[in-house]
């Protein structure tokens, strides 16, 4: 009996209950970012979640396409969200980028982790013993290093926020020192 045909027969003869059940566990285990990818160079992003729309476009493209999960962010490469979208990034230091509804960003730095974020919402949580980050907007750039902060810039208005809620960010202005 070929395999084929042993893995129909096997289907058929499970109750749908099963089926269900492990098809939930394999969306379970395919949620989860893979070790291996996550555990990448310190300027990689793995996309960890997706919800509703978000795209992406690798680095010296022009086309977006439709981000899903396990997705490598290497420097110059972009990430859009849509309305009421969502997506969540790992680094290999075990650093969160979770990324709001009509957010755009580039992964960035030659030397040191950054984003760009040209638009939309940030919520950073940047490991103390990992790379530190860059976050670089039209007339600013944040510093971090061990902190969790959210970082929302309005590019209509040109105006930012930024919320630091543990650790220390240093900001930096056109005009020189923020905070």
């Amino acid at each position: 009996m070929s395999f084929g045909r042993f893995t129909s027969q096997l289907l058929r003869s499970l109750p749908a209950q099963a089926f269900s059940v492990s098809l939930a566990g394999m969306a379970l285990w395919a949620s989860c970012p893979s070790p291996v990818v996550a555990a990448g160079a310190p300027l990689e992003a793995v996309v960890t979640q997706v919800v509703r729309r978000v795209d992406w476009q690798r680095a010296l493209t022009t086309r977006w396409q439709p981000a899903g999960l396990d997705l490598v962010l290497l420097t110059g490469d972009s990430l859009r969200t849509g309305q009421d979208a969502k997506a969540e990034l790992l680094y290999g230091d075990g650093s969160v980028t979770r990324v709001g509804a009509l957010t755009r960003l580039t992964i960035a730095g030659d030397q040191k982790r950054e984003l760009r974020l040209e638009a939309g919402r940030i919520w950073l949580q940047i490991r103390k013993s990992g790379a530190g980050m860059r976050i670089v907007w039209p007339g600013a750039v944040a510093t971090v290093t061990g902190t969790e902060l959210v970082v929302e810039f309005d590019p209509t208005r040109r105006a930012t926020e930024v919320t630091v809620f543990e650790g220390a960010v240093d900001v930096a202005g056109d005009v020189g020192q923020l905070v």
